[in-house]
């Protein structure tokens, strides 16, 4: 009987032994569980804190385009005449809209490349010539388009198109101190 009450006493041991080691394992695995999710829940929010750092996506706007077909032009102004301009402003204020502007005739480099001689639109000794909706033609040798001389001479020119197709014909020309603001 006694080698009968060590058996069961070992057997009892054995069993609260096991039972307490499986029950701090499932305590543990409990802990391992819940360790686990708040370890999903932080990835998660980290997820969510980084998409929310991406800088947005924006889309860039298309380039300006501009057509003859988006100007109404109600005059024609043109020259051709060697080393003379279709429009020309001289120490004065002038603007001028929904015009096209033609100019042909050659002339020779130096005057027409840095004194404009020969440009078709063309302003100097500190004018302000304000165009808009404008369309601006040279087909000759140095017939530059539109050309600014001289310190405090301005041309604004705004929603316009400029063609030249001749050799050395400038769309847009600035010497000696002038400004020329263009925009679309």
């Amino acid at each position: 009987m006694n080698q009968f009450a060590s058996i069961l006493a070992t057997f009892v041991l054995s069993a609260m032994l096991a039972l307490c080691g499986c029950a701090g394992q499932i305590e543990l695995a409990a802990d391992n569980q819940a360790d686990e999710s708040v370890a999903v829940e932080q990835a998660d929010e980290a997820d969510e804190a980084v998409e929310a750092e991406e800088p947005e996506v924006v889309e860039e706007d298309e380039p300006f385009s501009l057509t003859r077909d988006d100007i109404q032009i109600n005059e024609t102004v043109s020259d051709d005449a060697s080393e003379s301009h279709a429009i020309a402003a001289r120490g004065t204020s002038e603007s001028y809209s929904n015009i096209e502007v033609v100019k042909t005739g050659d002339a020779d480099g130096d005057d027409a490349d840095f004194y404009g001689t020969n440009s078709a639109v063309y302003a100097e000794e500190g004018a302000t010539l304000d165009l808009s909706d404008v369309i601006v033609t040279s087909d000759g040798t140095h017939a530059n388009a539109v050309f600014s001389y001289g310190e405090g001479t301005v041309i604004n020119i705004a929603h316009s198109i400029i063609e030249t197709t001749a050799n050395c014909s400038g769309g847009i020309m600035v010497t000696g101190g002038g400004t020329l603001n263009a925009t679309d």
